[in-house]
């Protein structure tokens, strides 16, 4: 099975670290393409995959390989709030982008599947055990 995978990274300044692992792999006896979520909390120290919706999957796939954005944007700078990183790698290729709190502007063409990533979170977060106030970066930012 050829793999493929997004991790889509949330560090809060003062709250539970998470990552969210998408992956893509095509069954090569049925050509079906498979999605699987693996979610993961290094605060509760807990890691859980199961099988993805695969509108879920296809909808970020496929805005991040139609999105087009510029590799140098905008300098943002802060202190607190929340980083972000989305990786998407495929065999040997791998590209990461990093923000802090919102998306440069220049990046903007990803925001509907960083938005999708954040639901697909948000839906998971009772199968690690976390409580919704471990994952508070997911409601609006004040700073917003």
């Amino acid at each position: 099975m050829r793999m493929e995978d997004i991790v889509f990274g949330v560090r809060p300044s003062f709250g539970a670290p998470y990552n969210l692992r998408l992956t893509r792999g095509v069954r090569p006896e049925s050509q079906e393409t498979v999605y699987r979520l693996t979610c993961r909390s290094s605060y509760a120290e807990t890691e859980r995959t199961w099988q993805a919706e695969s509108s879920d999957g296809e909808f970020v796939w496929n805005t991040l390989a139609e999105a087009d954005v510029t590799l140098a944007p905008d300098t943002i700078i802060g202190l607190d709030g929340v980083d972000y990183d989305l990786t998407i790698r495929s065999g040997f290729n791998e590209v990461r982008l990093e923000w802090w709190l919102r998306l440069p502007e220049q990046w903007k063409a990803i925001e509907p599947a960083v938005e999708r990533l954040k639901k697909m979170v948000s839906d998971s977060y009772e199968a690690l055990g976390l409580q919704i106030e471990d994952i508070l970066w997911l409601k609006d930012d004040p700073h917003a």
